[in-house]
């Protein structure tokens, strides 16, 4: 029994990594290629040139978010700087969203810089300048940023808060594509936190979504996340039989 239920594990992980031999095959899993390096350098020679010539403080603001982008790739401290100039900038000329965006650029230097906490509270600061003027597209931005560095740092209890807040919003909005989203990161905080039965209920309502959207995608995610589940309870027939699902569906599709 502990020798299978190891052979799924080791199944469902190589199936959770799809995505990342993906990147790996695409040169982007361990930073930016030299080819989109040297395209950001064009951008930011480029981008400084228009900088001489701009002439109202709303163009200036978007510049200079667009030459930050570039700068966070060449150079966090230049991105960092371009940064604090621009969001006195933006809030003198009363721009909401360039503000909300220039802060989570912020943070995002910080988390490049691997200063988890400081990147955490400039993502907060966005989202809650979000919230404040309903700009729901930056707040579900927002939830991301802040979600990516809440798994990587195992803050499940802080994550949950932010994906059932994800999931209202896609209930409000009957946007089942969102739903399923959030679904998907609740089965998997459950699991984490050990309560297998939240998780399998979380899992199979996203994975009925994925079959209602007919997301091949989401259906092959759900079946694998059923194994894993069907793995902890020790119950290898079951897993092995939602596996050869997602298996069969990655085969169809790739």
């Amino acid at each position: 029994m502990k020798v299978v239920n190891q052979i799924l594990f080791i199944l469902i992980m190589a199936i959770g990594s799809a995505t990342f031999a993906q990147q790996v095959a695409e040169g982007t899993a361990f930073g930016s290629p030299p080819e989109f390096i040297a395209k950001m350098k064009m951008r930011a020679d480029s981008l400084s040139s228009v900088l001489l010539t701009v002439r109202t403080d709303s163009t200036l603001v978007q510049t200079f978010v667009e030459y930050a982008e570039a700068w966070q790739v060449l150079n966090l401290d230049s991105a960092y700087n371009i940064l604090l100039r621009a969001r006195p900038l933006a809030i003198r000329t009363g721009m909401i969203a360039h503000e909300v965006k220039i802060i989570s650029q912020i943070g995002a230097v910080f988390q490049e810089r691997s200063d988890y906490m400081r990147a955490i509270a400039y993502y907060s600061e966005a989202l809650e300048l979000a919230e404040e003027h309903q700009l729901e597209e930056d707040v579900l931005e927002g939830f991301q940023r802040t979600l990516n560095l809440y798994f990587y740092l195992g803050y499940f209890a802080e994550a949950m808060k932010l994906s059932t807040r994800g999931l209202r919003i896609g209930e409000q909005r009957n946007d089942h594509a969102l739903q399923a989203y959030y679904l998907n990161l609740i089965g998997f905080i459950y699991l984490r936190q050990n309560d297998i039965e939240q998780s399998e209920k979380h899992y199979r309502t996203y994975l009925a979504l994925g079959e209602k959207l007919g997301d091949s995608v989401i259906i092959a995610d759900g079946y694998s996340n059923l194994a894993e589940v069907y793995t902890i309870k020790s119950n290898p027939q079951q897993a092995l039989a939602y596996l050869e699902q997602c298996l069969n569906i990655y085969l169809r599709l790739y």
